[in-house]
């Protein structure tokens, strides 16, 4: 049963399998996966930042994407609400390359838990104005025209 350390973790090779005599090809493979393994572990550690070449992150922590007004999170919204692929999103929002667009939409999925927690806040602070700006006396009035319009025939 062999050990090695790894970023401080122990990795121990699973018990219970039999073990087999290899011969020396399959024995030097073998060896090599578990330095290939090791190297595999010890890099999530070091590994650089992600960079995102059409993203930019505003002073307020808003993904943007870079030399447009368009938040990534706009391009996550219209990919969840409508199922648009980026092709579609292109076509509504012809200002965005597709290279923007793949970026954006990378930036969504590697952050998806956060950029859904931004996008509920959205939808909460959307109602929280709808509500402050609800005119339920102007609602009823337009409904009554709108019936009266029907029932004239209009």
């Amino acid at each position: 049963m062999g050990r090695w350390l790894t970023n401080e973790k122990k990795y121990e090779e699973p018990s219970g399998l039999p073990n087999l005599p290899l011969s020396r090809p399959l024995r030097a493979r073998a060896n090599d996966l578990k330095h290939a393994i090791m190297q595999v572990q010890h890099m999530g550690a070091n590994m650089p930042a992600v960079a995102y070449p059409h993203i930019e992150i505003r002073e307020d922590g808003q993904p943007m994407i870079t030399g447009t007004r368009t938040k990534v999170l706009m391009v996550a919204m219209d990919r969840l609400a409508y199922h648009w692929d980026a092709d579609e999103i292109q076509r509504q929002r012809p200002h965005l390359s597709k290279g923007q667009l793949y970026s954006a939409l990378a930036y969504y999925f590697d952050h998806e838990e956060e950029m859904n927690r931004a996008i509920a806040e959205e939808e909460r602070y959307a109602e929280e104005m709808y509500q402050k700006v609800r005119n339920p006396a102007l609602e009823a009035k337009l409904k009554a025209a709108k019936r009266q319009r029907q029932a004239e025939g209009r």
